[in-house]
């Protein structure tokens, strides 16, 4: 328990620290001081501990999920974002979920609720990608879907709707 509040103390500063730190003064010159990352080279770890990278994932259409053991809302995602992952990885789509949160509690609640789709770890470098990816806050849940050109054509900060979502996503497969 204790490590889930300092991981949650660690997001939350992580959070703070990226929207005072990374803002631009001026909201003119956003695009002059905008941080550029390329997140396809970005290294989580598994859930086993082994690294890898986001680039490992080739299909047209990538969705990652921000998530953590800790956030109701994003736990209550979880099930329904695997039923939405099996839907659709036969239509070249893939589903990463990337957890703020420590290995262990995430290992735990992947096996009791069955999720089929990869699920990465991390801390200060979920934070700074979630602010790549236009979260500056770090709030969760945080929701991409990126083309594949890993240009984002739709986010959603806070908990999906279901239906929503699952529309959204359908007709951008259809008209990819």
């Amino acid at each position: 328990m204790t490590r889930l509040f300092i991981t949650a103390i660690v997001a939350l500063c992580s959070g703070i620290f990226l929207s005072v730190f990374l803002r631009s003064p001026n909201p003119s010159a956003i695009e002059e001081v905008s941080v550029e990352l390329d997140y396809a080279d970005v290294v989580f770890d598994r859930v086993d501990g082994k690294p890898i990278s986001i680039s490992r994932f080739k299909a047209d259409t990538l969705v990652i999920n921000f998530w953590a053991t800790w956030c109701p809302p994003c736990k209550r995602e979880m099930p329904w974002l695997n039923d939405i992952f099996n839907k659709y990885k036969n239509k070249n789509v893939q589903m990463v979920g990337i957890a703020l949160d420590e290995k262990e509690p995430v290992s735990e609640f992947l096996v009791s609720n069955n999720i089929d789709f990869p699920i990465l770890v991390g801390a200060a470098n979920v934070t700074i990608l979630m602010n790549s990816l236009g979260n500056p806050y770090g709030s969760l849940p945080f929701t991409v879907i990126l083309d594949k050109n890993r240009e984002i054509v739709h986010d959603y900060l806070g908990e999906l709707d279901e239906e929503a979502f699952e529309n959204t996503l359908s007709n951008f497969i259809k008209n990819r």
